[in-house]
């Protein structure tokens, strides 16, 4: 679910600003507006503009920061003449040093950058190098805006000359790779280069240390490389502590209360001043912390805290927060590669979740394979807290409840007596329940799409939309009739047929004179424009809209065919395992199983973790998800 945003105004006396920093602001979750942008018709309201005056020493303090993070004991205070004094002597005597960590400094520099770049291509399982080696084809990597990526989806997608693979979605850019035959290099990089498409290197060699192998193992190397570099600067930090004479103790506080007065300053920023000797912060809270943060303020006598009522009059958009229970939790990091929604959308982690989990248990149903992937993601997210990991842990649940469907353990089709449906045998069966899980899904994400455009009041798209309540009666009346027709054998009179198909399509064709007729002229201007591109022209591309609402519908739904697919495959797969290992004919070679089994769960499970992603993106956010949101960013967050 999205939380429900407040918008509040935290105001008092300027001199007590510093406190209320630290005490609420550097507490709660508060994403801060600039409080002179949101009320620049004020005369009496300007920004602060004061230098900070600890940069320098935030600076400085940074050389001893690994120090600083190290102790763990009590902090005790210190005042600004004695933090300020132990900083400037450790600086000092790091002058004399200064030339050996000048070399750590600046190949951790090298080693973090590339890091940085490698680390969006971590889902990459090839060897850069061997990308490299291709004769006939060149291969690309890089990042494109978000802007120029919806571009290409629209009108490059399915080029001939051109194999794309998105990696990672960072709320800017998306970073990706694309191949293409070498004679069309310049007409495809011309084509990638008007959507401001920015082509990355991947070096052969960092700071002295040799890449190899996947992003992954690069990953290993330079993180590896980073933490020795860190532990031999820490080093050199210890041996200044002994200089200066200072304990660890005395260094972190110095250094934490420089970092806390620099960070002050900086939210000072955000805040307005007035000319009554007042302060005011303004920005946006969940309004379970706005109700909490209102009852400790109200304790406060010096600082007054003030609830907007009406989001319509502020300037600033509310930003998106998303909490979900431990189960839907993890599949936040795929709304995320594809965008937050918005504030006033429905959040889709929870059908993600389902349908995401559902798939993939379909696709991949093993008691066994199921059991070591949820094992093995679960372990990953445990110790090297990875988002990928808790996916994997519970769509291995899922591979393991239909592994009990499907009668499948480790391949072994008699260990279990008892199943469902086998999909290598009951392929017909797979096939009609595929497309019609994929009719129910469509229809439910028309759902979401109908109660998103409620929400949002756009009336129109929710009564007329192609995925609103027309398209969704298009839809429905097809299947009514094709199931009447194919399975029942029910003559169904021409005209009913016409009428029950023909009649939503109308109001999917002439949405914007309905819109228009219903909101009483609201998308007057749009209209307008329209009919402006000539009558002939504006049938044809209405006819062109139509046949591309009805393939659409039709393209989507069979696509979930894949479902039955790779359900077949992997029964396919592992009986071929089987047959290698002997187990058919009674003489059962343990290593060939153990093999076969690590094969297909690494080469298939890749598979159809990606098929089951696809399905979400395209066929189903398609329909109703429009994304474009803007998480909440928390001071307290920037500070830490």
């Amino acid at each position: 679910m999205i939380e429900k945003m407040k918008y509040i105004n935290l105001a008092g006396p300027v001199n007590e600003i510093d406190r209320v920093i630290e005490t609420y602001i550097s507490n709660y979750e508060i994403q801060l507006e600039y409080a002179a942008k949101e009320l620049y018709n004020s005369e009496n309201v300007e920004a602060f503009t004061d230098p900070n005056p600890y940069v320098r020493l935030f600076e400085d303090s940074k050389n001893f920061a690994e120090t600083a993070l190290s102790y763990s004991g009590k902090l005790y205070p210190i005042q600004k003449e004695e933090a300020e004094n132990i900083i400037t002597r450790a600086v000092d005597a790091l002058d004399t040093q200064k030339s050996e960590l000048k070399k750590f400094d600046e190949k951790r520099g090298e080693w973090a950058k590339v890091l940085d770049v490698i680390s969006h291509f971590a889902n990459m399982h090839f060897n850069i190098e061997d990308l490299a080696k291709f004769k006939n084809f060149d291969c690309v990597f890089g990042k494109i805006p978000l802007s120029g990526f919806m571009q290409f989806e629209a009108y490059l997608y399915n080029d001939a000359n051109i194999l794309f693979e998105k990696f990672d979605n960072d709320g800017e850019n998306v970073w990706c790779v694309y191949f293409t035959p070498k004679p069309f290099r310049e007409k495809v990089e011309a084509m990638f280069s008007s959507l401001h498409f920015e082509p990355v290197d991947f070096p052969a060699e960092v700071g002295g240390t040799k890449l190899l192998g996947t992003p992954e193992d690069s990953m290993f190397i330079l993180r590896g490389k980073i933490a020795n570099a860190n532990s031999k600067a820490a080093e050199y930090v210890e041996d200044l502590l002994d200089i200066v004479g200072v304990t660890h103790e005395r260094m972190a506080a110095a250094c934490r209360f420089v970092k806390d007065m620099y960070y002050c300053y900086e939210c000072r920023k955000y805040a307005g001043k007035t000319s009554y000797g007042y302060f005011m912060f303004m920005g946006w809270m969940s309004e379970t912390d706005a109700a909490k943060l209102s009852e400790e303020v109200d304790k406060d006598e010096g600082v007054v805290l003030i609830l907007e009522t009406n989001n319509d009059s502020i300037l600033s958009k509310p930003p998106t927060k998303l909490k979900n229970n431990i189960i839907f939790r993890p599949f936040e990091f795929l709304i995320r590669m594809y965008g937050v929604p918005s504030y006033g959308e429905l959040d889709p982690t929870p059908l993600v979740a389902i349908t995401y989990s559902l798939f993939f248990g379909m696709m991949f149903g093993d008691v066994g394979q199921g059991a070591v992937l949820s094992a093995a993601g679960f372990l990953l997210y445990k110790f090297k807290k990875m988002a990928l990991g808790s996916i994997l842990g519970i769509v291995g649940i899922s591979s393991v409840v239909f592994g009990f469907l499907y009668g499948s353990v480790f391949g072994f089709e008699d260990i279990l007596h008892s199943h469902i449906i086998k999909p290598a045998e009951d392929i017909m069966k797979m096939v009609m329940f595929s497309i019609s899980l994929g009719a129910v899904t469509i229809l439910v994400c028309m759902g979401y799409s109908i109660a998103n455009a409620a929400k949002k009041k756009q009336l129109g798209k929710m009564l007329f939309g192609s995925n609103g309540i027309a398209g969704m009666l298009f839809y429905i009346s097809v299947i009514a009739c094709a199931l009447a027709i194919v399975v029942f054998k029910i003559n169904i009179p021409a005209a009913v047929i016409v009428l029950a198909v023909g009649l939503p399509l109308a109001a999917i064709a002439f949405k914007e004179p309905l819109t228009e007729l219903v909101t009483g002229g609201g998308n007057g201007r749009k209209r307008k424009k329209k009919q402006k591109s000539g009558g002939g022209m504006g049938a044809f591309v209405t006819v062109m809209e139509l046949v591309e609402v009805i393939l659409s519908f039709f393209t989507n739904t069979l696509s979930f065919v894949r479902i039955a697919g790779y359900a077949i495959c992997h029964a396919g797969l592992m009986s071929v395992v089987m047959m290698l290992s002997g187990a058919e004919n009674g003489s059962t070679n343990f290593i060939g199983i153990i093999l076969g089994n690590a094969f297909v769960m690494a080469l298939e499970g890749l598979i159809v973790f990606i098929q089951t992603m696809r399905l979400q993106y395209y066929e189903m956010f398609s329909r109703y998800y429009e994304g474009g949101g803007k998480e909440l960013i928390a001071y307290k967050d920037i500070k830490n």
